[in-house]
This record gives structure tokens, C-alpha cells and sequence, in this order.
């Protein structure tokens, strides 16, 4: 009985520890499983997170083809433009109304409309079906259903902007939250960026249905129109064998002796509006004029003339002009220059044999003394000039005003205008969107459109009926000969019959030294000749490898202009060895003006950036000196005096250790106006030269709140304001900034106030406040003041603001009302009991006297 209860506990106490171990095994088990089920659902709501996002940027660019096309058929279809346009917020588009925020009215409005909700003043457009946002959304959230995931899309702002000529971009802020319906993974974002980018290549021109009643369409290609008359037929032998320059059709004198018997005959039985159009060839012996009657054929005064004269043999230019008194265009001494053999004489200046001359051939004699060239080109026949391409239009370069945006087009307009400019110039640094193209008079003739004739061919500018000159070296067969207005002529480097091109052909600015190097009237950058790259930044160019040459590349555009007191960023830069980046400003009164550069970078010691500053104003000598502040890579301050209305080239000669290397820098311009230090400097000056964080204050006040807390001050009901680096994005400049909380958002029934110190405007003569800011408020609901006091107890509001204002940018508020007396400002923000949002934040802060 013992031994069996002996046995029976020993049993026991060996099978105990046995079920014990096995029920924590299985525990430990379970918690794994549980576990790597987890990792698994997480990596699947990461997957799906991603998947969203590469669908989301891949939709836009449907979404924003398909939207432009039908902007286009509606503007096509009703004869009526887009301009004005509002976006109609609707239930269709599955947004809350009051909180979605879209670009600009006109036909940005329509497109964002059609991407967003699918429709168009309010109505389901069948082209947009499936192709819209709002139903992009649905289909989302269905299959995040589908997968066991609560998804939640709210489509927050659109913005369509003009990219370049062709391109334009579709960008959406939108909020994403994912959740596991079992609760074990999340993912929120409250801002998430989508940018996509929509070709308009070979969509239809609104502009040419609404100007034609429909009759004539045209369609977006990006080639180029190469109308020159490149090919040489022949070139004189003397060094000064010609005069003048004329267009016309070849006429032999041996056809005309054969065929009429003389050439009296010939010219007097002549329609003048033929013969004036023709050039006679003189391809055989030529003894001169014998009767009035033929030397007529040769004076530019009489009605029966040519349009001038080439002759073949060695003949000196005073003989020859002798023998008919000519005074139409004429080249002599040519040899030979037609497709008939045997040629006689057969000498043909070398280089100038690329084509032959025929009967009927569109040839331009070219006389330009100052450029040594005495030449027969071959021309073009205006019914065969490419009139289906288009091209960037940068008139304004060369004193005209630029053509249509594509956006701009569907608004119904014949120039480009500032909205657009001023968007594309925000986002992406340039206002080289606009479009141009050439008409052609033929086929609007052929359907029935009264054709504008004597209009140039350049398509904003000839619905407008401005006159264009006739092209040298285009001809016509029609009615309509190629004409140009002289910017256009500039541009497409084609003489007229009113405008000579400045300059001679294939000349080449050498470098930036302030000189006109190939007496083109165009210096340096002005210089169209020269070519040159745009990164965003400004204008780029690789140079001379010497690192401190100011003088050594050429621009064929103006660099960006930088207004006074503000400042532009850079990123990426300094992938070549050495590289200049170049802008001007042109301030609007004397004074001193102070150049602040922080740069992020990788070089060290003497690649580090260089900074220089000379008035371009001077223009024809180097008689202004480069003033050059060395080594400039932390922060960095350069004053410099200057004069009202003069343009001044600021310089920043980037380098890199070898390879190259990515960095960004920031460059402020900020002009103390009327600064007594500069009353009697002329141009540029180098006496003042420091080292510092904070631009010279202009007066009043400057603070950009790198050096601490200083003169102000915070309070209110639920005051949060703090000084610090912003959690929302980061500071405009520096690192630091005011906001009303830094890391969350402001509380309900908030009234709380951040205020200056004293500011003295006792001298001031149109004193001004200028600041950067960045908000988020309820709409229509909270509301930031910007206030003046002169006693700190009684405010003035300046100027107030609602809704949201996502990135940085600088408001102004004039202090005319002031003027004299000392102020107080202050910045307040006023909550309701409802919705919070992140609040008001507030950078760099100037107070200029005037």
C-alpha cells in the first residue's frame, strides 16, 4: 500500500512539471503566432498605404488629360471661352465643400472641377466617368473593405498649375487614415502630397475654333519651325560686290532674250505686281542698257522694275552699275551659280556651291556690308513655311509681350497673363509658359475665313491684326507672302523687309564682361545668340574653371528678377566643377542694399561660394567694378550702395570638390531706402562688408527671430504663442520662428496676442510693415488681427485673415497713418468654440520707414 502511494506521488511530481512546461510552451506558441500575424496585417496596410499613393500620382495624370480635353470640346463646342469660370462645389463631388480649397477661377477652375467631381457647372460629364476623383475614392475605400481595412480619402486642396509651355501640373493635398478593422495597425496623414504632371501634345488649340467660328482647328505639337534660307547658291568675288537686300522668283536673261527678244520688251509688258516680285539673272554676256525703256527694268523708282539684279560675270561694281544706272538690290561677280551646264564662267566661290538656282526658284540676294556677306540663298515658297508646330513664346525678350498659356487659350486670351505667370513663377521658378504657333493665311482662305493680309503669321498677334513685314527669302506663288512682326523677326533670326536683325549670323557672345562682343546691340545676357540652361534657380552655366573669373559665360535670357525685400531658395545645385548662378534686381530708390546668402553644403575653404555684385546698368564697358565677397557658404551679409532704377547682376559662383555634391542655399536681397551712408555713392560700393545672421534692419524694426525671444511679448486667453522650430514644416528662414503652438494645435475660445516692442517712426516718410506667414484657421469662423497701437492699450486692425495658407508667404500692410509717432504691433488670434487647426506662425518681421 505504500509503495503504490510512493509510486503514485513520484508520478505525479514527475508529470506535473511536464504539464506545466507543455502549457507554457503553447502560451509562448500562441503569443508568437500572434505576433507574426500582426507583422504580417502591418506589412500589408504599409503595402496598401503605398499602392494608394503610386495609383493615386498615375490617376491624376488620366484624370488631368481627359479634363483638359473636355475643357477643350466645351470651349470647341459653345463658342464660348473659360474665363471667369468658378468651381461648382457639388454633392457629386464627395468633398466637404466647406473646408476643400482649388487655385484660381477660368479654366483652371473647370479642369480642377472635372478631375475632382466629374463634373462641369454641376453636371455628370459621361468623358469624366471613372475618371474623376471622387469616384477614384470610392473605388479605394471599397477595396480597402474588401481587404478588412477601414479607409478613409478626404480631398483636401487641388491646384492645376501651369508647369512649361506643354506641361501642366495636377497637385493634390489630401488626408489618408487606414485602420485594421481588428485594430491592430493604424496610418494617418493629414497631408499627403500628390503632384503629377498632365502633356497637352496633341490636344486641339481652343484658340483657333474661337476665332474662326470653328472652321479652322489645330492641334498642339512641339517641333521646331525652322524657316531660314540656309542653303547658299553663290557668293560674290569682290569684297564689296552688292547693295541692299530683296526677295524674288529667278528670271534668266537668256529665257527672256529667247522668248521676247529683248529685255525692254520684257519689262514694259510686265504686270508690275509680277516683275516687282521677280530677280533677273544675267547668265550671259550683258553690254548695258540701250533705251530708257530698259534701264527701267533696273531704277527702284519706276513701276516695271525688278526686284534686283545678279550678275554672273567678273564685272567691277562701277562698271557694272554704270551701264544701267541700277538702284535695285544687285550682287555681281557670282560665276555661275544655275543648274544648266556647262556653266560660263565657272569659278563659284568656295562654300557658297550648296545649291543651285533654277527658273522660277525663290532666291534672296543678301547684301550686309558690316557683316561681309555678299550672297544668293535659296528661300522658301510661303505656301511650304511648317506652320503645325509650336513653340515656347518669349516675346517679352525681345520687347513684345508674350503669347497665350494653354490655360490662357481656353480663358479666350491673346496674351499671357500674370495669374499664370505668377503661379508657375511660385512653383516652379520661371514664366516661360506661354505658347505661340504660326497661322497659316492659306488654309483659312480655304475655308472661307477672311484672311488678315498684311498681319503677321504669328497666331496671338495676328488675331489681333498686327502688322508683319514681308520675310527676305520667302516668296509666293498666292496671295499671302510670310510676314513677321520685328520681335518675331529678332526671334526667328529673319530679316524683313522693315527690320534688319541686329548682329550677323552665327555670331556668339563670348562672356559676361560687359561688353558687346559681336556688336549685336545685345550684351551678354541680353544677347539672344548665346545659349544657356535653366535649373529653377536662376540662370546656369558651366564656366571657366578658374575659380574667382567673374567673366567668363553669356545668357540668352534675362536672369530671374529679385523684387526687394524678399528672397529666393535653391535646391540641388553644384553638380557641375564650377557653375554660376545669376539674377538681377533693380531696386526702386537709393540706398544700401544688403545681399544675405545661406548656403548647405559639402565644399570647404575656397570652393565655397563667391558672391558678386556689379551694375549692369553700365552696359558697353567694364567701367562699374565687380565687387566680390569671397568664400560665402554659412550665414552671410554684403551691403552694397545703390542707385533707383539701375539693374545690378548679383553673381553666386558655386563650386563643388570634384564630382559634385547636392546643397541648397538662401539668397535675400533687402533694401534700406534713402540710407545716408550711400547719399553720394553713384554706382556699386565696396566699403562695407560683414559677417552676420541678420540683414541690416532697413528701419524700424527687422527681426527674423534667430536671436531669441528680444522685444516681444505674449498674452491672452489660452495663450500658447512660443518661439521655436515649428513641428508644421519648418521655419521661412533660419530655424525659428513665432507660432501660436508649435507642436498642436490652438485651443477653443482662444484670444491671444503677440506684441513688439516700441517702434520709433518719428522720421519715417511712408513707413510700411512687412511679414512672412503661414496659417491654418477655421474658415469664416477663427480669425488672426494684425493690429498697431501707439499707446499699447488701443489697436488699430490692419489687415485680417481666415481659412489657410499653407506655405510661406510675405504680406504687406501700409503704416502711412503712423507716420511720426511710435507703434506698438501686434499679431492676435481670435477662436470660436468649434474646430481647432494649427494655428498662425509668423517669420521675419520688417518695418521699413520709406
Amino acid at each position: 500500500m505504500k509503495k503504490g502511494l510512493f509510486f503514485t506521488l513520484g508520478v505525479l511530481l514527475l508529470v506535473i512539471p511536464l504539464i506545466l512546461f507543455i502549457a507554457y510552451y503553447a502560451t509562448i506558441s500562441q503569443t508568437k503566432s500572434e505576433d507574426t500575424i500582426a507583422k504580417i496585417r502591418c506589412d500589408e496596410l504599409h503595402y496598401f498605404v503605398e499602392d494608394i499613393k503610386n495609383d493615386l500620382s498615375r490617376a491624376l495624370v488620366i484624370f488631368g488629360r481627359r479634363a483638359a480635353i473636355y475643357a477643350i470640346d466645351e470651349v470647341v463646342s459653345t463658342g464660348s471661352n473659360l474665363d471667369n469660370y468658378v468651381f461648382n462645389c457639388s454633392t457629386q463631388c464627395n468633398i466637404d465643400c466647406q473646408e476643400f480649397r482649388y487655385g484660381i477661377n477660368g479654366s483652371e477652375a473647370a479642369i480642377t472641377e472635372l478631375i475632382v467631381c466629374g463634373t462641369l457647372e454641376g453636371e455628370n460629364i459621361e468623358y469624366m466617368v471613372n475618371h474623376s476623383l471622387n469616384q477614384w475614392v470610392d473605388r479605394i475605400e471599397s477595396r480597402g473593405a474588401e481587404i478588412h481595412f477601414n479607409t478613409s480619402i478626404d480631398v483636401n486642396h487641388v491646384e492645376v498649375i501651369p508647369k512649361d509651355p506643354f506641361t501642366f501640373t495636377v497637385i493634390l493635398n489630401s488626408s489618408l487614415e487606414i485602420s485594421d478593422k481588428s485594430g491592430i495597425c493604424y496610418f494617418k496623414d493629414e497631408e499627403v502630397i500628390t503632384k503629377s504632371d498632365t502633356s497637352i501634345i496633341g490636344l486641339e488649340d481652343p484658340l483657333f475654333p474661337l476665332n474662326t467660328n470653328s472652321f479652322v482647328i489645330k492641334f498642339i505639337q512641339n517641333c521646331t519651325t525652322d524657316v531660314r534660307t540656309e542653303y547658299s547658291a553663290g557668293c560674290s568675288a569682290y569684297d564689296e560686290p552688292g547693295d541692299d537686300t530683296a526677295t524674288g522668283n529667278i528670271v534668266f536673261h537668256s529665257d527672256i532674250k529667247g522668248e521676247y527678244g529683248s529685255l525692254e520688251s520684257y519689262c514694259v509688258g510686265q504686270y508690275p505686281q509680277v516683275i516687282n516680285n521677280q530677280i533677273l539673272v544675267l547668265d550671259q554676256a550683258f553690254g548695258g542698257c540701250g533705251s530708257y525703256d530698259e534701264a527701267a527694268c533696273f531704277n527702284v523708282s519706276h513701276p516695271n522694275h525688278f526686284a534686283a539684279v545678279i550678275n554672273y560675270g567678273p564685272n567691277s561694281p562701277e562698271s557694272f552699275l554704270d551701264k544701267c544706272d541700277i538702284t535695285i538690290p544687285w550682287i555681281t561677280d557670282t560665276g555661275d551659280i544655275d543648274n544648266v551646264t556647262p556653266r560660263s564662267p565657272p569659278r563659284r566661290v568656295e562654300e557658297c556651291d550648296e545649291k543651285d538656282i533654277y527658273a522660277g526658284a525663290c532666291v534672296a540676294v543678301v547684301n550686309n556690308i558690316n557683316c561681309g556677306i555678299h550672297q544668293v540663298v535659296l528661300g522658301s515658297d510661303s505656301e511650304d513655311i511648317n506652320t503645325t508646330c509650336y513653340r515656347l513664346s518669349n516675346a517679352s525678350k525681345y520687347g513684345l509681350y508674350d503669347g497665350p498659356s494653354f490655360f490662357d487659350r481656353l480663358d479666350g486670351r491673346l496674351n499671357l497673363s500674370e495669374k499664370y505667370k505668377n503661379q508657375s513663377l511660385k512653383h516652379y521658378n520661371t514664366q516661360d509658359i506661354g505658347l505661340e504657333t504660326l497661322v497659316n493665311p492659306y488654309l483659312i482662305d480655304e475655308r472661307g475665313i477672311p484672311v488678315k493680309a498684311n498681319a503677321t503669321w504669328v497666331d496671338y498677334l495676328y488675331w489681333q491684326w498686327t502688322y508683319g513685314c514681308q520675310v527676305e527669302g520667302a516668296c509666293s506663288e498666292g496671295n499671302y507672302l510670310f510676314r513677321l512682326d520685328d520681335a518675331h523677326a529678332d526671334m526667328y533670326h529673319l530679316d524683313t523687309t522693315c527690320h534688319t536683325v541686329p548682329g550677323c549670323p552665327d555670331s556668339t557672345e563670348v562672356c559676361v564682361n560687359y561688353v558687346d562682343d559681336d556688336e549685336d546691340g545685345n550684351p551678354d545676357w541680353l544677347d539672344y545668340d548665346c545659349q544657356a540652361s535653366f535649373a529653377g534657380c536662376g540662370l546656369i552655366k558651366s564656366c571657366d574653371p578658374l575659380d574667382l573669373d567673374v567673366c567668363s559665360t553669356c545668357f540668352s535670357q534675362q536672369p530671374p528678377i529679385l523684387s526687394e525685400d524678399t528672397e529666393t531658395i535653391c535646391s540641388h545645385y553644384g553638380y557641375n566643377t564650377t557653375e554660376w548662378h545669376i539674377y538681377q534686381m533693380t531696386p526702386t530708390q537709393d540706398g544700401l542694399l544688403s545681399v544675405v546668402f545661406n548656403g548647405i553644403s559639402n565644399v570647404t575653404d575656397s570652393d565655397k561660394t563667391d558672391l558678386s555684385i556689379i551694375n549692369y546698368s553700365m552696359t558697353g564697358s567694364c567701367t562699374s567694378q565687380v565687387d566680390t565677397e569671397f568664400d560665402m557658404e554659412e550665414d552671410s551679409t554684403k551691403t552694397y550702395c545703390v542707385k533707383a532704377g539701375e539693374t545690378y547682376a548679383i553673381t553666386l559662383d558655386v563650386d563643388s570638390p570634384g564630382v559634385g555634391y547636392n546643397g541648397s542655399y538662401r539668397l535675400g536681397v533687402y533694401l534700406d531706402g534713402g540710407n545716408p551712408a550711400c547719399a553720394t555713392t553713384p554706382t556699386t560700393s565696396t566699403t562695407t562688408t560683414t559677417t552676420t545672421t541678420t540683414p541690416a534692419a532697413p528701419c524700424g524694426l527687422f527681426d527674423d527671430m534667430e536671436s531669441g525671444v528680444g522685444g516681444w511679448s505674449h498674452s491672452g486667453a489660452q495663450d500658447e504663442w512660443e518661439l521655436g522650430s515649428p513641428s508644421w514644416g519648418s521655419a521661412h528662414s533660419g530655424t525659428l520662428c513665432w507660432g501660436t503652438d508649435l507642436y498642436g494645435q490652438y485651443q477653443n475660445n482662444a484670444d491671444e496676442s503677440l506684441k513688439s516692442q516700441s517702434i520709433d517712426l518719428t522720421s519715417a516718410t511712408s513707413p510700411a510693415l512687412r511679414y512672412y506667414t503661414k496659417y491654418r484657421l477655421e474658415d469664416g469662423d477663427d480669425f488672426a488681427y494684425i493690429e498697431a497701437s501707439t499707446n499699447g492699450i488701443s489697436w488699430d486692425t490692419l489687415d485680417a485673415i481666415t481659412g489657410a495658407q499653407n506655405s510661406w508667404s510675405q504680406r504687406s500692410v501700409s503704416l502711412a497713418g503712423y507716420q511720426g509717432s511710435n507703434i506698438y504691433i501686434r499679431f492676435r488670434l481670435n477662436s470660436d468654440e468649434n474646430i481647432r487647426r494649427l494655428g498662425l506662425y509668423i517669420d521675419d518681421v520688417n518695418i521699413s520707414c520709406g
